[in-house]
């Protein structure tokens, strides 16, 4: 990934954000020094600011795209005031996409999400797994009200923040029941958020439901 800004914090924010994706991370000051870059490390993904000294956003993005070698390395411009009337703009100076500042996780995540291909183990689609010990009732009783308004949310929106939620919620109900299985499901699910893998993430979730039958 490269991360262009010409403004320290922006910049650090948005690398930091990245890297506890799990993502290697370059970084460039201004537009002339992201085409420099982009040439040497050819990144999956550039994340460009549109207004900077030395050639902004709009220039480099276009140079980017005359250039054999980086034409294909898709840029998401970085802006702190895009008004919908302007938009269309953006997107026709050839970015794939932009995100508005402040610059939050989850608008990351789904930019992500619409550029990088995954590599998937090939393997049977098999039904939810349910957890191998049972729950007793009371211990239902005390899942559900630990993840009741997380669970409810992360039903109707599928965000970063509340999966992570989800995962700190089931190691310490976990280790209040003694219970090494809701432990492990939620490192995993930590793990997998780390790693961006979302079809981990998805499968963990859907088997999560068979805890509270």
């Amino acid at each position: 990934m490269l991360v262009v800004d010409d403004v320290p914090n922006n910049r650090d924010l948005l690398h930091d954000h990245l890297k506890s994706l799990g993502f290697t991370v370059y970084d460039a000051e201004n537009g002339l020094q992201s085409i420099e870059m982009a040439k040497e490390y050819i990144p999956e993904l550039i994340f460009m600011d549109i207004r900077m000294p030395v050639m902004d956003g709009y220039e480099a993005t276009s140079k980017l795209k005359e250039d054999q070698a980086t034409k294909s390395i898709p840029v998401i411009g970085c802006t702190a005031s895009v008004l919908r009337a302007s938009e269309k703009d953006i997107l026709a100076k050839g970015f794939a996409g932009y995100l508005r500042k402040p610059i939050l996780l989850d608008d990351i995540v789904q930019q992500l999400s619409r550029f990088i291909k995954w590599k998937k183990v090939a393997k049977k689609k098999t039904p939810s797994k349910k957890p191998d010990r049972l729950l007793k009732p009371e211990e239902i009783v005390l899942l559900k009200k630990n993840v009741s308004s997380v669970w409810e949310q992360l039903k109707k929106k599928r965000s970063t923040k509340l999966q992570k939620e989800l995962a700190k919620i089931l190691i310490q109900t976990g280790k209040t029941l003694d219970n090494k299985q809701l432990i492990n499901h939620g490192e995993a699910l930590e793990n997998a958020i780390k790693s961006f893998n979302i079809e981990l993430i998805n499968e963990l979730i859907s088997e999560f439901e068979n805890y509270l039958k």
